[in-house]
């Protein structure tokens, strides 16, 4: 387009900035091939290429090579060579015949496009793993694969982990399965060795087959579902054990510690028959009826605290000569510096005299 002298257009008496091309308006323009581009001749293949469906067209012109065109384009053009590509080629995973959408402005008003479902999250766990202890599930995100400990899921995430593990439960089998992208790893319920909690907040300490103690993990029911018959039989002996420990009085052993709670004497109470672990802190009011016990620990404890003396004064007294003997380790070194000084300086007179001499 030509110019005036004055700089207007030819065109026009108002001159206008030009503006750079918006990718939106390139879309809207039809596609018609140049001179120099030759003709459609063949279509030759179809995918999709970032979302959007191509056609791998061939040239009429020889020294052009083949190309990948969008498929909107290549239907305005070549539409009867798509429909025979499409009568003729099967159809694969790979090269899927394409059938071209309507745009959003070809659609009815107060209809909005179809929007593609997004891929559901139950898709996304890849497995299970232990990891000192802890319980981790690996999450595909962003292409990415995440290890993220079963403490901090939310709950779209733990939504997912419970389809995950509803699809991997097996009836007769104890097996809980961590499937991983090279293989699958199966981890099995050895023991139940304890319980904590009440209804659904009920956990369950778990032995693992093949690990260690370093490796045992408190896991509700749904994590261990396949073992559920084994957690219904913990739970009936755990029951009944209680149920019998309600009933019956308990004996005290001995008292093993002493300490001030609240200004008054708490004691560390071993029950007869029951391990250490099933020690308890008991208020001197409590054991009023256990006179011979106490007594029995107040002998211990002058006992403890007259050892306890004896111990100190042996620290001290190795203490007290320690440092005896680095006062007199001192005191010599003082000494043989003082002799070696005095030797030194009647050499140096010695020395002296015989010059004079």
């Amino acid at each position: 387009m030509g110019t005036t002298k004055r700089g207007r257009s030819a065109a026009g008496s108002k001159r206008k900035a030009a503006q750079p091309t918006r990718k939106s308006d390139r879309a809207k323009r039809s596609y018609v091939p140049r001179d120099d581009d030759g003709v459609i001749v063949q279509v030759l293949a179809a995918k999709k290429i970032g979302g959007v469906d191509h056609f791998k067209v061939k040239w009429s012109d020889d020294v052009r090579p083949n190309s990948w065109e969008p498929a909107k384009k290549v239907l305005k053009v070549a539409k009867s060579l798509v429909d025979e590509y499409q009568a003729n080629e099967p159809t694969s995973d790979s090269e899927v015949p394409v059938t071209p959408k309507k745009s959003a402005s070809t659609q009815k008003r107060g209809k909005s496009p179809t929007k593609t479902k997004k891929e559901s999250v139950d898709d996304l766990v890849m497995g299970r793993s232990i990891k000192a202890g802890r319980v981790e599930y690996k999450f595909k995100k962003a292409g990415k694969t995440k290890a993220i400990p079963l403490y901090k899921l939310d709950k779209k995430e733990l939504d997912a982990v419970q389809s995950y593990e509803r699809n991997i439960q097996s009836d007769n089998s104890t097996d809980l399965s961590a499937e991983e992208s090279g293989g699958s790893e199966v981890y099995k319920v050895q023991k139940i060795l304890d319980r904590k909690g009440a209804g659904k907040n009920r956990r369950y300490l778990i032995r693992w087959e093949g690990y260690n103690k370093a490796h045992d993990t408190w896991e509700p029911i749904t994590n261990i579902e396949p073992a559920r018959k084994m957690a219904n039989a913990f739970d009936k002996k755990q029951d009944a054990i209680e149920a019998e420990n309600a009933d019956k009085d308990f004996e005290v052993e001995k008292i093993v510690e002493e300490k001030i709670r609240r200004n008054k004497p708490c004691f560390l109470v071993k029950w007869n028959g029951y391990p250490v672990s099933f020690n308890t802190w008991q208020s001197a009011e409590s054991l009023q009826g256990c006179s011979s016990i106490l007594d029995a620990w107040e002998v211990q404890k002058q006992k403890r605290l007259e050892s306890q003396r004896i111990a100190r004064e042996k620290r001290e007294k190795k203490k007290e000569e320690r440092k005896a003997k680095q006062a007199k380790e001192k005191q010599e070194a003082a000494e043989k510096a003082a002799t070696e000084a005095s030797k030194k300086s009647a050499d140096e007179d010695n020395q002296v005299t015989a010059k004079e001499k």
